[in-house]
């Protein structure tokens, strides 16, 4: 399977994972998955949005510029 293109005009990023990938991440608990979005929203929350220059980086991230 190919990873397919995002146009840049759309913004935002795509990605895929195979099929053995998907079966590995099926295997890992719930409660490890929900444990690990807190962990990655509380670090954003402290770290990146803090600081006004990643703030602009995730912007531009987000609207596929770079």
């Amino acid at each position: 399977m190919k990873a397919k293109r995002t146009n840049k005009r759309l913004g935002g990023f795509r990605y895929f994972r195979t099929k053995a990938q998907i079966l590995d991440y099926m295997k890992v608990p719930a409660k490890r998955k929900l444990q690990w979005i807190e962990e990655m929203y509380q670090f954003n929350r402290r770290v990146a949005r803090g600081n006004p220059t990643i703030a602009k980086i995730q912007e531009k991230f987000r609207r596929g510029e770079i």
